[in-house]
């Protein structure tokens, strides 16, 4: 497609910044701990863009409903390939200009709009749905090291009392009841 080479050189440049802003310091640790190149690909480099990966294809789905222009110039050179359907937009120029159908064409251009409304709102929410569940998370492990430390206390506590009753130094009272 005509479109794919056009904006493959876009895509790549927010690729490639967004390679860059990757700190170095996790390409080192990654590497200190015998990871591969296509593991450090994997592992470190595609989740630290996974937001500027979701907004290329968002981008590049938008656009691909947008199209109009090059199918419509093409569609000379290839009329059994590209029909009067091929795009959502050539679908409602047809409508509109040759059909004279104005108000389904309307009707399509809103629910096409709608559509990519949605498809946005989806990918923002499942967005900030991530960033909540992440946050979840992280608030989730704070609170098991604070168990942790919690129980690390009362065990060095018990071993304190342990030792101290191994030793007879605890008072008779509190000696009865522990045993």
């Amino acid at each position: 497609n005509i479109c794919t080479w056009c904006f493959l050189g876009y895509n790549m440049l927010i690729y490639y910044s967004a390679l860059i802003g990757i700190p170095n310091d996790l390409y080192e640790s990654a590497r200190i701990d015998g990871a591969s190149e296509l593991r450090i690909a994997w592992s470190v480099k595609i989740p630290q863009i996974k937001s500027t990966i979701v907004m290329t294809v968002l981008f590049s789905v938008i656009g691909t409903l947008q199209l109009f222009n090059e199918p419509n110039i093409l569609r000379t050179s290839a009329p059994d390939v590209i029909n009067s359907s091929y795009t959502p937009n050539i679908y409602t120029y047809n409508l509109a200009f040759n059909g004279q159908n104005v108000n389904y064409a309307a009707a399509v251009s809103l629910v096409v709009g709608i559509i990519v409304m949605a498809l946005v709102a989806v990918v923002t929410l499942s967005g900030v749905w991530a960033f909540w569940v992440r946050g979840q998370a992280e608030s989730a492990n704070a609170e098991a090291a604070r168990l942790v430390a919690e129980t690390k206390e009362w065990q060095a506590k018990h071993d304190v009392l342990a030792r101290q009753m191994a030793e007879k130094r605890l008072p008779a009272a509190l000696q009865n009841e522990l045993e």
